[in-house]
């Protein structure tokens, strides 16, 4: 079992304020907690993506909450817990190409360090090598804070529901390359 560890300070206009510094733990995904990533999600979705999603999108957050396709989705992907105080904090899975598919917070502990930590365990596990997301509306603010670039905006119909999301990318120093403007939308 892999260890990280690490201190996030408070941020102003999450939830009711927390202490000044909570201790964020990362681990390795067991898989005694996919009804615990699936629970999260479905919070996630439903409180944090609100002003962004319509009765539809919170509908399919549902559906794809079921436990039976959760082994399927992280089959094949690295995924990392974050845990404040022993609770579900946070998620993160990707592949050994540096691919993000998921990367949640739990909606209590948003904008508190979580994300962060989870997303530098994704660096330290892929390396320098260039990594790549379709983020939501959602996370968006947060990849362009990290250095990601909208490479192409798209829609997507998932359960019959159609959701608009960013296919992002972030290049290593070394590896930077022009990336395409996408109207409306800040670049980097």
């Amino acid at each position: 079992r892999q260890d990280a560890t690490g201190m996030a300070s408070a941020h102003a206009g999450g939830a009711a304020s927390p202490p000044a510094e909570r201790r964020i733990t990362l681990r390795v995904c067991e898989a005694g907690d996919l009804p615990a990533l699936a629970a999260l999600f479905t919070d996630a979705v439903h409180v944090l993506g609100a002003p962004h999603y319509n009765a539809g999108n919170a509908r399919m957050s549902t559906q794809a909450a079921r436990l039976s396709g959760w082994e399927h989705k992280l089959a094949g992907l690295h995924v990392w817990l974050a845990q404040v105080d022993g609770t579900l904090a946070g998620f993160t899975a990707f592949d050994d190409a540096g691919h993000i598919e998921f990367l949640f917070t739990a909606p209590a502990l948003a904008r508190q360090g979580v994300a962060t930590h989870l997303y530098q365990q994704v660096r330290r596990s892929v390396g320098a090598r260039e990594l790549s997301t379709e983020a939501s509306l959602v996370a968006l603010p947060f990849f362009l804070r990290e250095g990601f670039v909208v490479v192409q905006e798209q829609q997507v119909m998932r359960a019959g529901v159609l959701l608009r999301r960013f296919a992002m990318r972030h290049s290593p120093p070394e590896a930077a390359c022009n990336n395409p403007p996408v109207d409306g939308l800040p670049q980097r």
